[in-house]
């Protein structure tokens, strides 16, 4: 059976407000996915330090800066598997206040 490495970038702080403030997330929000992910696969890896990044918003036309939590989650390919994480990420997006969770995956071979 074919493995998977997931990668998903959890955002650290809200959209911002009409303001233009960031609130950050909360950790009890953070808690719960790890729990989520903890129960769905048996593990993953976390990298708490931040992940900054920069993209063009394509409605504003604005330059947005982000940072994120990395997490790895190492899965069998399976659809079932495939289908519990698209459900994961729709949740995420809700709890986060997200318009799109960065969150993909490669096939892997392990040594």
């Amino acid at each position: 059976m074919q493995a998977l490495r997931v990668d998903a970038l959890l955002p650290r702080f809200y959209n911002p407000d009409q303001l233009g403030r960031r609130k950050s997330i909360e950790p009890a929000k953070v808690q719960q996915t790890l729990d989520e992910i903890r129960s769905a696969f048996g593990g993953y890896t976390l990298n708490d330090l931040p992940i900054t990044g920069s993209w063009l918003d394509p409605k504003t036309k604005k330059s947005m800066e982000d940072s994120h939590t990395s997490i790895w989650i190492s899965v069998e390919k399976r659809p079932e598997t495939i289908n519990k994480l698209k459900q994961l990420k729709e949740e995420w997006k809700r709890r986060f206040e997200q318009e799109d969770i960065m969150m993909y995956y490669i096939t892997i071979d392990t040594l």
